[in-house]
């Protein structure tokens, strides 16, 4: 399948919704609203559960631990002047260049967790700055995503932007925050899982971490164990191509179906 939301997440409600139609044990399904953005449904949303399976592309792994994030925005000041003499003027967007550079090495972003390989941390979504080739910018903003790994505080990532931020006289705002965050590996719902997708493909997975945020976080925080679970590649959601394969939409909604039918 290729098209917009299919692997995020309208090809895994199929494979669900196709699960349940396969056996005749009771479930709970939620579909709750705003994931990409506040999360507020699954903040909110009213249920008693003993474990939850999340849906996202993860490339039928079943996904115990994520990253959390900061989403943050730093304007950086400069000096204008005339562009035939940039010397004379201190430019803003060179400037913001540097910070980032230096937002990349900090302290926080050396760690590492045996759930995650290495991958680069630190996003840089939107940046602008100057307004004509023959000024010199006198200001320049820009906005990243900075994935924090489970075992780091966010308080300590944060002291460390914020001292960084400070030394070059520019102005950080903290856009958004979520938790990192991690479910036991031993839990029955992982388990349950792990063994689901083990007696449908042969196979036994290995679970892993997850570098973007997802509702799983949510529930943990309000003490639903929870992991994450689905076809397709998270690499390719929100892109121009994004797709999924129908071979694994089928043995995703075979192995929901078997957790269904086999929960303790």
């Amino acid at each position: 399948l290729i098209g917009r939301g299919v692997v995020d997440c309208k090809g895994q409600i199929a494979a669900l919704l196709g699960a349940v139609e396969l056996v005749d044990a009771p479930c709970q399904i939620a579909f709750v609203v705003d994931e990409e953005r506040t999360a507020l449904g699954s903040r909110e949303v009213q249920v008693e559960a003993e474990g939850v399976i999340v849906l996202e592309p993860t490339e039928l792994r079943p996904v115990i631990a994520h990253a959390g994030a900061i989403e943050l925005e730093v304007t950086v000041y400069g000096r204008a002047a005339h562009g035939s003499a940039p010397h004379c003027g201190e430019n803003a967007v060179l400037k913001a260049m540097r910070v980032i550079e230096e937002i990349g090495q900090l302290p926080f972003l050396a760690q590492t967790h045996p759930l995650f390989p290495p991958a680069p941390w630190v996003t840089l979504g939107k940046i602008e700055g100057g307004f004509d080739t023959m000024v010199v910018p006198n200001r320049c903003t820009f906005q990243m995503d900075v994935r924090v790994l489970p075992g780091v505080s966010i308080r300590t990532a944060c002291e460390q932007l914020f001292a960084l931020v400070a030394q070059h006289g520019a102005e950080l705002t903290i856009l958004d925050v979520s938790e990192p965050s991690e479910v036991d590996a031993q839990h029955p719902v992982v388990r349950a899982l792990v063994a689901a997708h083990e007696a449908i493909t042969g196979e036994r997975p290995t679970p892993c971490g997850y570098y973007s945020f997802t509702d799983a976080t949510h529930y943990l925080q309000r003490g639903f164990p929870a992991v994450v679970y689905g076809a397709g590649s998270l690499g390719v959601a929100h892109s121009d191509h994004e797709w999924v394969a129908l071979e694994e939409l089928e043995i995703a909604a075979r192995v929901f179906a078997h957790v269904i039918a086999h929960w303790p």
